[in-house]
């Protein structure tokens, strides 16, 4: 009886070539080192285009999210960098270049499509949506769409290898590269850092008067039993959200 898949090769470095498996490897590991850094200097320069209206400050615990993600799509997109590499067809057989193009051309479109989905969904957010009048985070990733940074990286991972699947068996293959993406982002993560004080720094410096006298008045609070949560006082920082109006009332309500 036939069985599924019977006429497709095993998947082996031979099947690849040594010497071009280990150049996708080192290249993969390479571009999602780059990538990953090219994603968290593009989202401080980013964030400093909103420093002309209320500055999109995040918390420590979102700098650390968005950091991971970023190392998960990097690892992610450096796979896809990976694949295509190992299926290039320059040094194929004549008759097997159609299946290894087909490989590699899926996983190059697959990779530069994510690439530039989110470059071009991070680039909208922060040069319109983030300076709107008056917007105060009403537009939550973290908090309602928390479930799309984790599946972004992902479907890349598993996109790249369902090309793969249909041209060889894969057997153990798909368990190593998780295992392998897992490490590499964790090593990017906590690897790769940006100093994100020294855009702050700027913000802060502009509005030194303003945030001095809400700090002074906050303190005077905590003398007279009123605690002012963190939260609280970056509403009160700002200068045109709505919460900002509610939160001084109320301020001036507990005094």
């Amino acid at each position: 009886m036939l069985k599924k898949g019977f006429l497709k090769p095993d998947l082996t470095i031979n099947k690849i070539g040594k010497r071009q498996f280990w150049f996708g490897v080192v290249f993969g590991l390479f571009s999602a080192f780059l990538i990953n850094l090219l994603f968290l200097n593009s989202r401080e320069a980013l964030r400093l285009t909103t420093f002309t209206r209320d500055a999109y400050i995040l918390s420590h615990r979102e700098f650390k999210l968005y950091d991971l993600f970023f190392a998960a799509l990097s690892s992610s997109i450096g796979f896809g960098f990976t694949v295509v590499i190992w299926f290039y067809v320059s040094n194929k057989k004549k008759g097997k270049k159609y299946l290894t193009t087909f490989v590699a051309s899926t996983s190059f479109f697959i990779t530069f499509l994510a690439l530039a989905f989110v470059t071009r969904f991070g680039s909208i957010l922060s040069l319109i949506v983030y300076n709107l009048y008056g917007y105060d985070n009403h537009l939550d990733i973290l908090k309602d769409f928390w479930l799309l940074l984790i599946l972004i990286p992902i479907y890349i991972l598993f996109a790249n290898w369902n090309s793969v699947r249909l041209v060889f068996k894969t057997k153990n293959w798909v368990l190593v590269s998780i295992i392998a993406f897992l490490l590499n982002t964790m090593f990017l993560f906590k690897t790769t850092y940006f100093d994100r004080d020294k855009i702050n720094q700027i913000h802060y410096s502009r509005n030194k008067d303003r945030f001095e006298f809400i700090d002074d008045e906050i303190n005077k609070a905590k003398q007279i039993g009123v605690n002012i949560s963190d939260s609280t006082k970056l509403i009160l920082q700002k200068k045109i959200c709505g919460k900002n109006n509610k939160s001084c009332c109320s301020f001036k309500r507990n005094f």
